[in-house]
Formats: structure tokens, C-alpha cells, sequence
């Protein structure tokens, strides 16, 4: 009879190292080696977006709640993307700041939200006529503004892209 070596399952304790999430308690879990990660831990870090967990804090492969815990793994990192500020400038209107204070230009975040408005007091006074709104003209051209972006509308909501944005209202002086 030959004796059947029992073995012990290999465990690996893995702990989730938020590298900068903020509000966040790290995370030690012990795991078998080979079973799915499951749930992960979910982080946030203002002015950054979340890429994901990954192996290493360089080079490392992005782990999800199916990939096997490796041997050896004792930390997983969630990696950041700085998240840079873009530049809305409108042009015979004015957008707000989060206090409702107009402004010519504003720094927003890509994917947020701003409204822009034409405004026809500024026309009048560079003009010393009355402006009738003809529709807005962006540039640079391709910029997506999302689809709730009218440009036949004085009164626009736009979703900020990752670029910086200038909208100009076109008018035709009313004398």
C-alpha cells in the first residue's frame, strides 16, 4: 500500500491597497489558491477615474471578480487616471460656476454637465443693437457635446468632452 499524501489547501491572503482612494479602510482577504476574486472592494479618489484593481502598481494585469488568485499574490493596487480639467469658453453668452456666478469661461470636468446661454445684452452693448440668435458654432467642430446639445438653442445643456470647447452664439444685429 502506498500512503496518500494529504495536502493542506494553499491559501493566499491578499490585501487591496486603495494607493490613494480616499474614505477607504484597506481590505485583507484570505483566498484559496486558484478561487475568483468575487466582489472587489469599490473605491473612489476625487479628480481621478477608477481603471481597476490590478496585480502591480506598474505593469501589473488588471484582476476582475472571475480571475483566479495567483500563489504568492499578497496585493492587488487600484491604479488612478488623473482626470484634466478642460475649458469651457462661450462667446456672446455666458455659463455658471457651481455658486450661479456667470462666467465667459469655466474649467469643467470631462462628462460633466454645464448650460450655456446666449446673451443678448452683451450683443447690444458691443453692437448698440439688439441680437436675434441664430444658433451656436463650436469649435473645435467634432466635439461631442452629448445628445441633449441643441445648437439652435439659446439656452443649451452640453456634456463637457475631453477636450477644451469654445462655443461662439451667432447673431444677426436687430436694429
Amino acid at each position: 500500500y502506498k500512503a496518500l499524501k494529504v495536502q493542506k489547501p494553499t491559501t493566499a491572503t491578499v490585501t487591496f491597497d486603495g494607493n490613494g482612494a480616499e474614505d477607504y479602510e484597506t481590505v485583507v482577504r484570505t483566498y484559496e489558491v486558484g478561487e475568483e476574486y468575487g466582489d472587489l472592494p469599490e473605491v473612489w479618489r476625487d479628480g481621478y477615474t477608477f481603471r481597476g484593481w490590478f496585480t502591480k502598481k506598474a505593469d501589473g494585469e488588471r484582476i476582475s471578480e472571475t480571475t483566479p488568485v495567483a500563489k504568492g499574490q499578497t496585493s492587488v493596487f487600484a491604479l488612478w487616471d488623473k482626470i484634466v480639467l478642460r475649458k469651457l469658453t462661450v462667446k456672446n453668452g455666458w455659463t455658471c460656476d457651481e455658486e450661479g456666478e456667470r462666467r465667459a469661461s469655466l474649467p469643467v470636468y470631462p462628462g460633466d454637465c454645464a448650460s450655456v446661454e446666449f446673451d443678448a445684452d452683451l450683443v447690444m452693448a458691443a453692437d448698440q443693437a439688439v441680437g436675434e440668435f441664430q444658433g451656436w458654432t463650436v469649435s473645435p467642430a467634432d466635439a461631442n457635446l452629448g445628445a441633449n446639445f441643441d445648437p439652435r438653442s439659446p439656452c443649451a445643456d452640453v456634456v463637457m468632452p475631453n477636450v477644451d470647447v469654445t462655443l461662439t452664439a451667432r447673431y444677426v444685429a436687430v436694429v
